[in-house]
């Protein structure tokens, strides 16, 4: 349609478009929209994009040294914020001064930087911002007092909480944590929370294997304790017992030498 696409090629065709949208007859208007396709109403929102912009501004950008104008670019420019729009320039001039000219894709590259992006999901391992929360209170409609204690919940796991610590704390107030993440990383959570799972039924088992243990350890101790008590009760027995006998048998060989130191006494007598 145009021997050069400028800025002003997409404009005049936008505000042809929006007249033709706002006259034809809807048959008429739908018939043109699919000839041109997306063409038409990217063009609109550039013609209006461009309206709202000062004299100044149309005058800078009009400027600016490029051969031609990527569409795609220029409508990621059209959604860059207005207080941002002398940050981007200032970025474009600088590549202009580096390089000594911009390159087709430079428009739109640049002005990427400065476009709002809805966060749709989080990702596991990375750090938990503001933005972030706002997001969940958002998805799950949390209600302020909920958003308090989920913060609350967040700050117990960790001070400098991830997404996992999120996760985690959406899970105790019951809410489905699945639902803020993408496909892969709701299969590596689901792995996440089975292992966590299994370690602590490990940790439990082993803690009733240890005191097992030690209940076992503690009754044979009482056991053998008991054993020995039952043997030295018996030595000390067979201690005594042999006392009183060496006491009885020292008494009878006592006793036998006076009877016979008797005898032999009475046989001097008598011989």
């Amino acid at each position: 349609m145009f021997p050069k696409y400028s800025i002003v090629n997409y404009v005049e065709f936008g505000r042809d478009c929006r007249e033709k949208k706002a006259t034809l007859p809807s048959k008429e208007w739908k018939q043109f929209k699919d000839r041109w396709g997306d063409l038409v109403e990217q063009s609109i929102k550039i013609a209006d994009w461009w309206e709202r912009l000062t004299k100044e501004w149309r005058e800078k950008i009009s400027e600016l040294p490029f051969d031609i104008i990527d569409r795609s670019g220029l409508s990621k420019l059209t959604q860059v914020p207005f207080d941002a729009i002398n940050e981007w320039y200032s970025n474009i001039k600088a590549s202009l001064d580096e390089q000594g000219y911009l390159r087709c894709k430079d428009l739109g590259g640049m002005a990427s930087e400065f476009i709002f992006k809805p966060i749709t999901h989080l990702k596991l391992g990375d750090t938990l911002t503001e933005e972030d929360l706002s997001f969940v209170s958002e998805k799950y409609q949390l209600t302020p007092e909920q958003l308090d204690t989920l913060k609350s919940e967040i700050s117990e796991l960790d001070s400098k909480p991830l997404v996992e610590h999120l996760l985690k704390a959406l899970k105790k107030m019951q809410l489905d944590p699945f639902l803020i993440l993408l496909k892969g990383d709701r299969q590596i959570w689901k792995l996440t929370l089975q292992l966590e799972e299994e370690q602590s039924q490990r940790k439990q088992l082993e803690q009733k294997y240890q005191q097992y243990q030690e209940k076992v350890s503690q009754e044979i101790k009482q056991a053998l304790q008991q054993q020995a008590q039952f043997y030295e009760s018996k030595l000390r027995e067979h201690e005594q017992r042999i006392a009183q006998l060496e006491k009885s048998k020292q008494k009878a060989k006592s006793k036998n030498r006076n009877a016979l130191a008797v005898v032999q006494g009475l046989e001097k007598l008598t011989g």
